[in-house]
């Protein structure tokens, strides 16, 4: 697979701050295992006050860059400090491959559900809306300036390993129709994930892999200031890409939220690095 990492240094929409710093950390990892790849980095018109603002500014610069990758025949890698630049990855592969939203599915790792609202937030944090931005249930209205972005249709979303939900967080996800699929259903690739993807597969023309690096239980390293007991190890996490890759028409990916100020050994940023490796080793 000829894969384009794409460096998203901002952290919703702020540059040089904490898990910003993040995507240089992974490709300096990246280089050292000397890969040979293209480096792209985003670089929004403008930095605004207003953090909605400015993260879909980011946003709509990424999604040009994913856009272009694709139609360069390359697959687009972003590596991002937050989880909501998925509706810049997602603007620009809907573009790229000309695909429908309705047939782009979504296969999400993360610890978090990343599906609440403004009104059903604890703290407002507005990464915790990723996912339910990309389905069209909170930001719409500001989202639609990321050029080809589009609702996705949540009944082809696959959220995995997630076990930090916050209050009815997961009810919301089940009664929207993403499939969740728990830590402890993937300590295999199971039946379950097996006809998960299977059943994906015929729905879908693109699907874009989201990977939140606080998936990984902390004993196999601690990627954020969130990262939650309970989560995947590294093989396990190896094993469920290696099946996405091997059942789905992946077009797109990321790998976010990795703050390295809790990785002083940098023992995550060489977990994304070997994934890296991965997705350049396999098949086109």
């Amino acid at each position: 697979m000829d894969v384009s990492p794409i460096a998203v240094p901002y952290h919703l929409g702020r540059p040089e701050v904490g898990a910003a710093r993040g995507p240089d950390r992974i490709l300096q990892a990246v280089d050292s295992r000397r890969l040979d790849l293209p480096q792209i980095r985003v670089a929004p018109s403008a930095t605004l006050a207003n953090e909605v603002v400015a993260t879909m500014n980011v946003d709509a610069d990424l999604a040009e860059r994913v856009r272009q990758e694709l139609a360069s025949g390359r697959t687009p890698v972003t590596i991002s400090a937050d989880c909501i630049s998925c509706l810049g990855t997602l603007g620009g592969l809907t573009a790229g491959v000309d695909a429908r939203a309705e047939r782009v599915g979504v296969v999400w790792l993360d610890a978090h559900g990343d599906f609440n609202t403004a009104a059903s937030s604890p703290t407002g944090y507005l990464d915790g809306m990723a996912l339910a931005a990309a389905v069209g249930r909170e930001w719409g209205t500001v989202a639609a300036c990321i050029p080809g972005f589009r609702p996705l249709d949540p009944a082809n979303v696959i959220h995995l390993g997630g076990r930090d939900f916050d209050l009815g967080e997961a009810e919301r996800l089940e009664e929207a129709d993403v499939l969740i699929i728990r830590p402890s259903e993937l300590t295999t690739v199971t039946a379950k994930l097996d006809s998960a993807f299977g059943s994906l597969a015929g729905r879908v023309d693109a699907v874009y892999l989201h990977l939140d690096l606080d998936v990984l239980d902390p004993s196999a390293g601690i990627a954020n200031a969130y990262a939650a007991a309970g989560g995947l190890s590294v093989e396990e996490l190896m094993a469920v890409l290696r099946a996405c890759l091997a059942k789905l028409p992946v077009r797109a990916l990321a790998l976010t939220a990795y703050d390295p100020d809790f990785d002083p050994a940098g023992t995550v940023a060489e977990v994304a690095a070997v994934l890296i490796e991965l997705l350049a080793a396999a098949p086109a």
